[in-house]
């Protein structure tokens, strides 16, 4: 036998409930109450029961719909959050892709110049997601927590690489340097990032 479902569940016991509340309340009654009552006329009873279960039955399927719609914008949030992190995974690649070999300082400098871009980007997607995010688990808020902290702490630094790579006298050794800083920091980020994504697909609604 198929099993009821917690929503008609909560109709029929609400319904009952209902039922059973209002003829109880009307038997310890006094008297006097009692009687203006066997007046009425079994129509009416009939009416004023339609119209009770009417508004329980109204707010039930307005809640319902709340609810949906909650996970539904729960289920939202999450897909922003995870494609979010999942770029900021996949930026890695970009940047930690060897230059061609005949590509000028000019070329290689303005190619380092614009991963610290991509990658300022890719965190601000990233921060974005997190702010309209609820997060409910201690793996996943610990994940984005060292994300945050560790991209905090390196701001500064990240910065005036970047500067230095858009500078129009940077000399080899100083884009070597660039581009090892912006591997490295990249490199440690990705332990988190994807320790948070693992976390978010283990997360139920």
């Amino acid at each position: 036998m198929k099993p009821i479902s917690p929503i008609v569940s909560a109709v029929l016991g609400g319904v009952t409930g209902g039922v059973v509340a209002f003829v109880v309340a009307i038997i310890i009654s006094r008297p006097s109450v009692w009687a203006g009552f066997t007046g009425i006329s079994g129509g009416e009873w009939l009416q004023a029961l339609a119209a009770v279960v009417g508004v329980f039955l109204t707010i039930q399927g307005t809640l319902w719909l709340e609810e949906r719609k909650r996970k539904r914008d729960r289920m939202e949030e999450q897909r922003l959050l995870k494609s979010a992190l999942i770029t900021f995974r996949n930026m890695a690649t970009a940047i930690v892709a060897p230059d061609a070999e005949d590509a000028s300082l000019q070329q290689r400098a303005l190619k380092t110049a614009a991963h610290f871009e991509i990658l300022r980007n890719a965190y601000g997607s990233l921060e974005y997601a997190r702010q309209s995010y609820r997060i409910t688990d201690i793996k996943l808020f610990m994940a984005l927590d060292t994300l945050k902290q560790d991209y905090e702490a390196a701001r500064v630094k990240l910065g005036s690489e970047e500067s230095l790579a858009r500078g129009r006298h940077v000399t080899e050794p100083a884009l070597a340097i660039c581009r090892s800083e912006l591997k490295d920091f990249v490199d440690e980020m990705q332990l988190p990032t994807n320790e948070a994504i693992d976390a978010l697909e283990k997360l139920k609604l």
